[in-house]
């Protein structure tokens, strides 16, 4: 039985689900799989053995395998498989933080179900007193290439000095 469009939305509202209307289209029309590209992000989604795991794709499993509907993760760079969803080649990704950019092409979840916990570390030598983020905006930031972070946290981020890196997708 194809999925419907309503069963669709009920997989998207299970977690951060993106998913571009082309792959959205193509899934309607077709029913044989969804495919998610997704990236090492353990315990979200990760490699074990060669197996895909981690809570976000039992999750997508479970809800794909009560609707019917075949799925599959392929793993790549953050950047790329942005990139493969924008041209409709893959069905959608998980775990990812709503933009406005990325809402130009990506349909996202209203729900989430899984949250992130933003970690600092630094050297032992500087012991610095850190309430919150704005303590420490004289500091240099590195940022995981192509990593989105809630609206409050970037404008925060924004302050920071950063060291640029070249995003060249196709070579990814």
């Amino acid at each position: 039985m194809p999925p419907s469009h309503i069963s669709i939305f009920l997989l998207c509202g299970i977690l951060t689900l993106a998913i571009p209307l082309p792959g959205l289209l193509h899934a309607r029309a077709h029913a044989e799989e969804l495919v998610f590209a997704v990236g090492e992000f353990e315990p979200h989604h990760y490699m074990e053995q060669g197996t895909p795991t981690g809570f976000c794709i039992d999750i997508v499993r479970e809800a794909a395998r009560r609707l019917d509907i075949e799925v599959n993760f392929l793993f790549y760079p953050l950047k790329r498989g942005l990139y493969l969803a924008q041209q409709g080649e893959v069905a959608g990704s998980l775990s990812l933080y709503h933009t406005e950019e990325r809402a130009e092409y990506l349909i996202f979840s209203h729900e989430t179900m899984e949250c992130s916990t933003l970690t600092i570390f630094g050297l032992q030598e500087r012991d610095r007193n850190v309430a919150e983020l704005s303590d420490i905006t004289d500091l240099t930031l590195l940022q995981v290439r192509g990593t989105s972070y809630p609206r409050d946290v970037q404008n925060i981020m924004d302050s920071f000095s950063s060291i640029t890196v070249k995003d060249d997708v196709a070579s990814q």
